[in-house]
């Protein structure tokens, strides 16, 4: 028996037909519009799953992530290249796939057990186990179209950890359901490949992937550009990213979008620095560095507080750090007319990622004047010597060993 529970071997694939080229031009005349050429899904696609092993397949969208799993499941044929599948499968590609509204939940739980090919007998062994970790109870014997989308993910789930599947693929539906039955999930799927089955794992949430994935591919536009180790790959697909987001929200601000203003003061530019005072977007493990927050007041504002945070790409706040009345020395102080304001962070304690600032001013009295998210970024590098950091954050510590 082979070691590889899934290999994909030169995969292409192109939905519809191509335009034989003698066409092209003829349908151009006819339609008034250029037609396009082939347009690719996968391309030249290759990687193997070994038995215990969890992949996950990160990747914008349109990058090829639901084609591959659906090429993997059967659901697509490869137009070029070959898949060998080594045990049974159980696809979640869709939270519908497989179960039929008009039955209840039990009688789904033996639909979907039919089709995995176990007899009723074997469906009806594990009956019990999959009923509870649905939690769905009295649920069970309503039918489904009463179902909520996270009902219907529990019921979803409640035969795939527990009907012995040597294959698991999953395309994002873990996104539904509440946080303790996501925590239930993540711990079955850890067991099942401890015990030897294979997963493949498509989600936009890299957090996720991170931690339930041992390898990760990074496909854009159908080709894998980075495989690898998934702490590696999810840093690198972060990193860039943020920095494609950089791009776009540097239009937003200067559109004003994601500016919330009184109209008392404007925010000029929010942006990140090293000590030296270079404006710069990357920085190194550990690295001391600052915000700089430049205002025009068009009115004079005395003694506001003025707050900055930090977030993760996927809108995490990790801290928020703020200047109140009580903290200046001067009886009062005032914001009037163009200004700085510059926040200092000696130690940089964000592991590898991509980060937003987000900045916030009020009224000695609490009200907004000025608010704004994502109002600069910036990233930190991925170091080898940083690579056993796990996490959002980096604390310094000692130690003692004392056998």
């Amino acid at each position: 028996m082979s070691s590889s529970a899934i290999e994909v071997n030169n995969v292409w694939k192109r939905y519809g037909l191509p335009i034989p080229e003698g066409l092209r031009k003829p349908l151009n005349r006819l339609s008034g519009k250029i037609a396009m050429p082939d347009q690719w899904a996968l391309q030249d696609v290759s990687f193997k799953v070994e038995r215990g092993d969890a992949l996950g397949i990160i990747g914008r969208n349109g990058a090829g992530k639901s084609t591959m799993l659906k090429v993997l499941a059967g659901v697509t044929p490869a137009t070029r290249g070959t898949v060998r599948m080594h045990g049974t499968i159980f696809p979640m590609i869709e939270l519908n796939a497989g179960i039929n509204p008009e039955l209840t939940g039990r009688e789904n739980i033996y639909l979907l057990g039919t089709i995995m090919g176990f007899t009723t007998q074997e469906i009806s062994d594990r009956y019990d186990v999959i009923a509870d970790f649905t939690e769905l109870e009295e649920w069970l014997e309503k039918p489904v179209w009463q179902y909520s989308s996270g009902m219907k993910a529990r019921l979803g789930f409640g035969v795939a950890m527990n009907i012995d599947a040597q294959i698991l693929l999953i395309d994002e539906v873990l996104a539904v359901g509440d946080l303790p039955f996501k925590k239930k999930c993540y711990n079955r799927l850890e067991a099942l490949t401890n015990e030897g089955a294979a997963v493949v794992f498509v989600s936009h949430n890299i957090r996720q992937v991170e931690r339930l994935c041992d390898h990760v591919i990074y496909l854009k536009k159908g080709e894998i550009i980075l495989a690898g180790d998934s702490q590696t790959v999810c840093q690198e697909y972060n990193i860039r990213a943020v920095r494609e987001y950089q791009e776009t929200i540097s239009e937003e601000l200067s559109d004003g979008a994601v500016i919330r203003s009184s109209g008392e003061m404007e925010l000029v530019r929010v942006e990140t620095l090293d000590l030296t005072g270079r404006v710069t977007e990357t920085f190194n493990p550990g690295d001391p560095f600052k915000i700089r927050i430049c205002y025009d007041a068009h009115e004079r504002i005395e003694n506001p507080i003025i707050g900055a945070n930090i977030m993760t790409s996927e809108m995490i706040k990790l801290t928020n750090f703020q200047i109140v009345p009580s903290m200046v020395e001067q009886p009062f102080y005032a914001l009037e007319g163009e200004g700085v304001i510059e926040f200092t962070i000696p130690h940089m304690p964000f592991n590898p990622d991509c980060y937003t600032v987000g900045v916030t001013i009020r009224s000695e009295n609490g009200r907004r004047i000025i608010s704004g998210q994502s109002l600069a970024t910036f990233c930190v590098e991925y170091d080898p010597d940083y690579a056993t950091r796990l996490g959002l954050v980096h604390l310094d510590f000692s130690w003692d060993l004392n056998p």
